[in-house]
């Protein structure tokens, strides 16, 4: 009988302390860098909502399996080809080829992309003019056959939901836009 009492207060304690270890992992998981990778089709994201947690490194990795340019934005209310609130507006973002092994361009700004078939548009730390007309938000440019990335961290402050869109003339008609969730 003794032996019975024993060895149930060490299986509540092997519980206990695998509990913590487990809650341990978890907190450690949460600071890990997160990838998501996005495929862009005619005229199409997939997956066609992003979930995105805020206060973590995440890298978005956009592969343009269609056959002509797409490109990626993230907003609130578009309008005009463009959307009235940039997600990435005043977020660092670091942008690059990601076949690249060695990322040597990954802070490379508009037009100055080392890969032609990746380009950005605007750069987030330059953004800090109004928007004209030939002005956009931030958004990622894959030729067709190639992948580029975006990695940054968003504040908590841009939790909810917000829409990820092409804004390449007939594209956005064509249904190519989608949900982004930022939690």
């Amino acid at each position: 009988m003794k032996s019975t009492l024993g060895v149930v207060p060490m299986c509540a304690l092997a519980i206990f302390f695998r509990g913590a270890e487990v809650q341990a992992q978890s907190h450690d998981h949460e600071t890990e860098p997160v990838m998501i990778e996005v495929t862009m089709a005619d005229f199409s994201y997939s997956p066609a909502v992003l979930r995105i947690p805020a206060g973590r490194p995440v890298t978005l990795v956009f592969t343009n399996m269609g056959v002509v340019e797409h490109e990626f934005m993230a907003g609130r209310t578009a309008a005009n080809g463009d959307f009235a609130a940039d997600l990435f507006e005043n977020v660092n973002i670091e942008t690059g080829n990601a076949d690249a092994a060695d990322n040597d361009h990954a802070d490379a700004g508009a037009h100055e992309h080392a890969d032609p078939a990746v380009q950005v548009q605007a750069d987030p730390a330059e953004h800090t003019h109004a928007k004209g007309q030939d002005d956009h938000g931030t958004m990622i440019v894959v030729e067709p056959g190639a992948r580029g990335s975006m990695t940054f961290e968003l504040p908590v402050d841009l939790r909810g939901e917000w829409e990820m869109a092409c804004f390449i003339p007939g594209h956005y008609d064509g249904v190519m836009h989608g949900a982004v969730v930022v939690y």
